[in-house]
């Protein structure tokens, strides 16, 4: 079975970040490197996510690597989530969940 996907393709964006004033800001960067690590990222793929590092491959063949299949990808931050949850939900009840009845 071939996959088709959408052009472009949407991801939301869950960002990792360092607190400003964090009370242990060594410990809060080893945690970050952990995270980009090639281990880190194996963890982050395991919850379905995918992966930011190149080389390690996300759970779903079908979303690995993306941008090296020539996938045009564009992220969604969580404000432009929220601005577009209502039509993107409008958009899936109409398409998929009428069309199924």
């Amino acid at each position: 079975m071939e996959i088709v996907y959408a052009n472009p393709v949407s991801g939301a964006v869950t960002p990792t970040a360092l607190a400003r004033l964090a009370p242990h800001p060594h410990a809060a960067a080893l945690f970050m490197d952990f995270v980009l690590s090639e281990e880190g990222q194996k963890i982050i793929v395991e919850s379905g996510r995918v992966p930011t590092r190149k080389g390690v491959k996300a759970k779903y063949e079908g979303i690995s690597n993306l941008y090296e299949k020539g996938v045009p990808i564009v992220f969604v931050t969580p404000e432009d989530a929220e601005r577009w949850e209502k039509v993107s939900s409008r958009l899936v009840n109409e398409v998929l969940i009428r069309k199924q009845k």
